[in-house]
């Protein structure tokens, strides 16, 4: 009986090797277009981005310098670390701390061209010490006229307590700085549509403005920054590239968009700087090549950038006792500044930090020091078109049939299951 049965059931007709191959294409593709939909890809790549940073650092640091080269060494910061708050006290200090430390910069030794505070000066004090301490700050910025000074722009700004709410703000001088949109009529007003927290009107004058507004990426992680911040009909400059325009000695008339894939930047001696940048919202954000960190390591102690304490440079300008080593590590670190750019901020543990693809735990004016040397060096990451991308993709899918086609037994298998 059993024989009867069996010979009288038809065999089973196997797929066609066609059909086995069109299915197991169909199914490579469709996982790779998963993990484009789902984000898996995209976490993947920042993940593997973050390992590929780490290691390029290690293996660029130059045996002469002691530093990661591409580090531009006309980038430097002076940072206001836990020594100086041990020195001058908790912040915020008197401002005539920072006229101070700006004295350095204003002597024939060295003049810098441009000085950024990733800082905010929203208020002025009220009694009469800190008035006139106020004054002699703002006697020096408008001396210097290369200064400045930060802003943040929407949530940011109201987290910063307001610009409303604590301090007059003042449209026309933030308009003079920035890009009217696109397709704007000649003298177009500017017409906010969100709070700007600005500097203090008493230090406005012979000082320039920049955002420091930033954005995060999965995990919080500072992979991308902005340029340009859009609000309401005009584009307003990031500290960083206001920096970068102040070296290039560019106005905001410099400044083209190019349907929002590039910011170009006219300079006074060289080609147009073309900046490779994506939409985010109100964000025209760079993807940042980051060269190096703020954080002490075995190889460079003092961290990647040449940098100075706040302390530091103000003993030096004011001829304190220093030893001879501190005497010659600050007059190498004014040699860098000289016809560079000084980026002020704070490196403290208790202050701004936040996670790049470097650290962790860093300063975030790290971010701002990475962005500008991207700027100065025209060393910039750019990003795959989205047709590109789907291209690739239907590419890979299709590795599957070759494999088929051509390999047999395990070698077909492992390369038909290598793009997923």
């Amino acid at each position: 009986m059993a024989e009867t049965a069996s010979s009288s059931s038809a065999p089973r007709r196997p797929l066609s090797a066609t059909l086995r191959i069109l299915l197991i294409g169909l199914l490579s593709a469709g996982v790779a277009l998963v993990f484009g939909w789902t984000g898996l890809g995209k976490r993947l790549e920042q993940l593997t981005l973050d390992m590929r940073f780490a290691f390029r650092r290690e293996l660029s640091i130059d045996p002469q310098t002691k530093r990661p080269r591409h580090i531009h060494p006309k980038v430097v910061l002076v940072g206001i670390g836990a020594g100086d708050l041990d020195a001058f006290g908790k912040w915020p200090w008197p401002r005539d701390y920072q006229t101070r430390m700006l004295g350095a910069f204003t002597n024939a030794a060295c003049r810098v061209r441009a000085v950024g505070y990733d800082v905010l000066f929203m208020t002025t004090e009220q009694d009469a010490k800190g008035r006139k301490s106020d004054a002699k700050f703002s006697e020096i910025l408008q001396k210097m006229g290369n200064v400045c000074l930060a802003g943040l722009i929407r949530k940011e700004a109201a987290a910063a307590g307001g610009s409303s709410s604590t301090n007059e703000v003042d449209y026309g001088w933030i308009e003079a700085q920035s890009i009217p949109l696109e397709g704007s009529p000649p003298n177009t007003k500017f017409e906010p549509d969100t709070e700007i927290a600005q500097p203090a009107s008493l230090f406005r004058d012979g000082s320039h403005f920049g955002l420091i507004n930033a954005v995060r990426d999965d995990g919080g992680v500072h992979r991308r920054m902005p340029i340009l911040v859009r609000d309401g009909n005009y584009w307003i400059p990031s500290l960083a590239l206001r920096l970068a325009m102040l070296y290039y000695e560019a106005d905001s008339v410099d400044i083209t968009i190019e349907s929002n894939r590039f910011v170009v930047l006219k300079r006074s001696n060289g080609p147009p700087l073309r900046i490779p940048v994506e939409l985010d919202d109100e964000f025209l954000v760079m993807r940042v090549n980051y060269r190096g960190t703020l954080s002490p390591s075995a190889q460079i102690p003092s961290g990647d950038f040449v940098n100075s304490s706040f302390g530091g440079i103000v003993d030096w300008a004011e001829g304190k006792s220093m030893t001879a080593k501190d005497k010659k590590y600050i007059e190498e670190f004014m040699a860098s500044a000289n016809e560079g750019i000084v980026v002020i901020g704070q490196t403290s543990t208790g202050g701004d930090l936040g996670a790049t693809p470097l650290h962790p735990g860093t300063a975030l004016v790290d971010c701002h020091l990475n962005v500008l040397n991207n700027l100065l060096t025209g060393d910039f990451l750019k990003g795959v078109a989205s047709g590109w991308g789907w291209l690739f993709t239907m590419v890979l899918s299709l590795i599957p049939s070759w494999a088929m086609q051509k390999l047999s037994g395990f070698k077909g298998s492992a390369v038909t299951v290598s793009p997923v």
